[in-house]
């Protein structure tokens, strides 16, 4: 990566060209976005790390604005809190704060004459155990999806089928942040957790929209970063939470992953050196001889107790 000036005068803001950081999922569309990078004193604090960072995301009023292959970097001297018990929350979206299996279900209803929620855990098998594993540039494809589910699931492969299977993917897909279904908790979690900590929103795709629904509903900015795949790689990997801690200026000790997943987001994170929280709503079983994460919750307001005791 090329080094950044130190100083740029705000009468006269530099074009610098960088590698990209957000997308906007399949369509390539990248945009651009006014990031302050801050110069502190060293201190060895989570957050002072993290607000020397050059990776950050700040939130607009209005339309969003996000970090491109151009940006426009400006200097700013901030005294960063150095309270020693600020953490970075690496938070997951999907099935974490928003409920994204009943979103889908409900699309996917009727679809080869199952149930939505058949489909909806076939999709997820297909998605992670297969595509992330052997085809990983085959992530946002939906025809793809709908050709493995059929041999997953035995059934025969129709044109009209799949056209109609993907288009029902992609709405459900979009409705998670265009019409989202937040569990009760969530926002009173980010609320709560926004006061002492630093928030990353890290999910698979998408995340800048997300991150702008979340934030929409709540009308308060939460995220100093949010991540998806074309940034720090496929969801599901230690590589993709090493990615994090480097893009957010951070040590493993500073991190705490929070998830649904046991498999994506907890024993990933765990490969990192990452601390880890399971959100297992669903009260779920861990499977085989998986490393255990150090907290288990049933709810958001469980983490919030436990994140109190750090």
């Amino acid at each position: 990566m090329s080094k950044i000036p130190i100083t740029v005068s705000r009468m006269n803001m530099l074009q610098i060209p960088l590698v990209p950081l957000f997308q906007r999922g399949t369509r390539g569309i990248r945009h651009r976005q006014r990031v302050r990078r801050t110069t502190t004193c060293f201190t060895e604090s989570a957050e002072a790390r993290a607000k020397q960072s050059f990776f950050s995301r700040s939130s607009m009023t209005g339309s969003s604005t996000f970090l491109g292959l151009r940006s426009r970097i400006t200097t700013t001297t901030t005294s960063a809190r150095t309270s020693e018990m600020s953490k970075i929350l690496f938070i997951d979206y999907d099935g974490t704060l928003h409920d994204t299996d009943a979103k889908y279900a409900a699309k996917l209803d009727g679809i080869l004459g199952l149930s939505g929620e058949q489909i909806m855990n076939t999709y997820l098998v297909v998605h992670r155990e297969i595509v992330h594993q052997r085809y990983p540039e085959k992530h946002d494809d939906f025809f793809f999806h709908q050709k493995l589910i059929c041999e997953h699931l035995k059934k025969p492969y129709h044109e009209s089928e799949a056209r109609r299977t993907a288009r029902r993917l992609q709405e459900a897909q979009e409705e998670c942040w265009t019409n989202p279904s937040f569990f009760p908790d969530s926002l009173r979690f980010l609320d709560k957790v926004k006061e002492r900590h630093i928030l990353c929103l890290a999910t698979g795709d998408h995340a800048l929209e997300k991150a702008d629904a979340l934030e929409k509903a709540a009308g308060r900015s939460y995220f100093n970063y949010a991540f998806d795949h074309n940034h720090l790689g496929l969801k599901g990997s230690s590589t993709y939470f090493k990615n994090a801690l480097m893009s957010t200026n951070s040590l493993p000790d500073d991190a705490i992953a929070i998830g649904d997943s046991l498999e994506h987001d907890i024993v990933a994170a765990k490969e990192a050196g990452i601390g880890t929280v399971w959100v297992n709503r669903k009260g779920l079983s861990p499977m085989g001889s998986s490393p255990m994460p150090d907290c288990e919750a049933k709810n958001l307001f469980e983490v919030l107790d436990y994140l109190k005791g750090l």
